[in-house]
């Protein structure tokens, strides 16, 4: 869960009795399939599923009058709030600055904001998120050889980000994409910044608490993206949730002790290792 923190944001209402939390929850399952009804002019022709919050698959054969022709696979994630249309306009941009990059990663087809209202539109990647792909697989006897050629995919991604100048600023486990033949693509830019922009904007701050860098931080760093993804491959070979740790110290020393049981080569440890140097030395 992203949590996006704003001046221009209220704070949200508190719960009242057991019995509207459940007629709450029992409307909220009814709605699953649904969307709302402003939507319906922004989407592309084509059959339609839910495959996540607020968020469509559209098998497209055409567009409508707002879209190029952009026949296949297409996702759309659309929101109704201020926080929704800063996350997905940034995202948007991020995609656009990205395009010419050699990289797989969504386009963008469009972008549709009308106040709150928001739409973004892109390919479709097929795979399954490293969180969904773990709850798969995990009582695999071969689990681990399945995941090291993945791991050392993500590890290479986030290589070419960096060498860019890149921080992806939201790495987790939900967005990272395993695709076919090991290879593993990073999603979800609405977070990216240069190195040593500004983590806030427009006095908002977007971040998953539990892979946060534990230590305040105004600008971003690629130290940041080290212990995320440190957390996330750990999350994804102990098999269970991890806490968020309150310091660095806490977390090397919990990454150092358990590292090497993980059954990684030799070429992981190094990136590893590498990885925790950087971040002892920042």
């Amino acid at each position: 869960m992203v949590r996006a923190s704003t001046q221009n944001l209220s704070k949200a209402r508190t719960n009242k009795d057991c019995s509207s939390k459940v007629r709450l929850n029992r409307d909220r399952a009814s709605q699953d399939n649904a969307y709302p009804p402003w939507l319906e002019a922004q989407l592309p022709a084509g059959a339609r599923s839910v495959i996540g919050r607020r968020c469509l698959l559209v098998e497209s054969d055409k567009c409508n009058n707002n879209l190029e022709a952009t026949p296949g696979q297409l996702r759309v994630k659309y929101g109704e709030t201020l926080a929704d249309a800063y996350v997905l306009q940034r995202e948007a941009e991020w995609l656009h600055r990205l395009r010419h990059l050699n990289v797989d990663i969504p386009q963008c087809v469009t972008f549709y904001r009308n106040g709150t209202q928001c739409v973004l539109i892109t390919n479709y990647l097929s795979g399954s998120s490293a969180s969904d792909w773990l709850l798969a697989h995990q009582n695999s006897p071969s689990y681990i050889e399945q995941l090291r050629p993945y791991i050392e995919s993500t590890f290479d991604a986030l290589d070419y980000f960096h060498q860019q100048g890149l921080v992806h600023g939201d790495i987790k486990p939900g967005n990272i994409l395993f695709g076919a033949n090991g290879q593993a693509t990073l999603i979800d830019f609405s977070n990216m910044r240069r190195v040593d922009q500004p983590w806030q904007e427009r006095g908002f701050n977007q971040y998953s608490p539990s892979f946060r860098y534990p230590e305040p931080a105004e600008v971003a760093k690629f130290e940041h993206d080290y212990f995320a993804l440190l957390i996330s491959v750990a999350a994804l070979f102990k098999m269970e949730r991890l806490s968020s740790f309150r310091s660095l110290e806490c977390f090397v020393e919990y990454i150092e002790s358990q590292y090497k049981s993980w059954g990684l080569y030799d070429k992981h440890i190094n990136h590893i290792e590498c990885y925790l140097n950087k971040i002892n030395n920042s």
